[in-house]
């Protein structure tokens, strides 16, 4: 018999406790295997980490979630580290990638069982971010032709210690020469600004929200007080 907190651990309440975790890290599993296992790829080419909608992707729309869609491309992100070797050398150094935003454009739905490829590529870096560019094909139901469905761009940094570190200590790390790494393209310096100015933009956008929050506040106690 086995007690937590004064309760009885039974089939029937510690079985989510023990499904919950796995069915969380099964996808990243799997891709984790897969691509140790696949053919290698250099840092700059593109992975392509083939995948199907499944039922727990589907929305009330009967069509894959745009939530389900960020784990799509979190698996593609992993699997083009893992084919690079990037994962290995990362762990060596003791050093984890993040995301630090993303844009991602939804152009077309991904239609239930259907496979779909996502590709992974590294789009650029500059002093403090790795840029990486993602896209998902699906074939046309019509024509059968792939077509495009998603376009993402991730900006990553790495961490040593749970702090940041520049691109250029991240390369050294990774024993990447930067020469390597290509310049970044046209559309990702606009991204890169929109950034500041989404920022500045809430952040304003909060300061009137409270501001007007405090108002609304101080009204009802006044009535309260009458």
């Amino acid at each position: 018999k086995i007690y937590r907190d004064g309760v009885r651990l039974t089939l029937r309440n510690w079985a989510p406790r023990c499904t919950m975790p796995v069915l969380f890290w099964r996808p990243y599993l799997m891709t984790y295997l897969k691509g140790r296992f696949a053919p290698k790829i250099g840092l700059l080419d593109v992975a392509k980490t083939p995948l199907r909608t499944t039922l727990m992707d589907l929305d009330f729309n009967m069509h894959m979630n745009n939530g389900r869609v960020f784990l799509a491309l979190d698996r593609g992100r992993g699997d083009h580290f893992v084919k690079s070797g990037l994962w290995k050398k990362a762990y060596k150094a003791r050093i984890i990638p993040v995301v630090g935003s993303t844009h991602v454009q939804f152009v077309g739905e991904l239609l239930p069982y259907k496979p779909y490829n996502v590709y992974t590529r590294v789009a650029g870096a500059d002093e403090r971010w790795f840029y990486m560019e993602q896209w998902i094909e699906a074939k046309n139901r019509k024509t059968g032709e792939f077509k495009i469905r998603n376009t993402a761009v991730f900006k990553i940094c790495f961490l040593s210690k749970r702090k940041r570190i520049d691109t250029a200590t991240a390369l050294e790390k990774l024993e990447v020469d930067p020469d390597e790494i290509p310049k970044l393209p046209h559309y990702i310096h606009s991204f890169r600004e929109s950034e500041g100015h989404r920022v500045e933009h809430f952040t304003n956008l909060s300061l009137e929200n409270r501001q007007e929050g405090t108002k609304v506040e101080e009204g009802a106690e006044k009535q309260e007080g009458k």
